[in-house]
């Protein structure tokens, strides 16, 4: 599967992108939603988004907004540390499909990309 992974975190986003890989996935990993946005707008087909939502600049919120207007469908998880029951219902009022919350396992995110995208495992 194609993953699109958005992390502002050094280390969370160098992890988080060996654990896809290790797995299986494709991944293209960006720091920032602007770096995200026009790496999107060459058209590059992607199946899944995963977004930071605390993001300087641009949460992944808006950088989700974005997406969904200018890019075919496909599905989002947001990685949040926000895990209050607030935060995950305005993160899926937002449009993601899914959630995990941080710090995550391995286990966590591979049975949220499972759930969303069965295919794909």
């Amino acid at each position: 599967m194609r993953i699109l992974l958005l992390e502002d975190d050094p280390d969370t986003l160098e992890i988080t992108t060996r654990i896809l890989r290790h797995i299986g996935h494709t991944v293209a990993s960006f720091p920032d939603g602007e770096t995200l946005i026009e790496h999107c707008s060459k058209g590059e087909a992607f199946d899944l988004l995963i977004s930071d939502i605390g993001l300087p600049g641009e949460n992944g919120m808006q950088v989700l907004a974005k997406l969904r207007s200018r890019c075919q469908p496909f599905k989002a998880i947001a990685a949040t540390a926000y895990a209050r029951d607030v935060d995950i219902a305005q993160c899926r009022d937002a449009g993601f499909d899914g959630c995990v919350i941080k710090p995550f396992s391995v286990k966590a995110l591979r049975e949220e990309i499972a759930r969303l995208c069965p295919d794909a495992t």
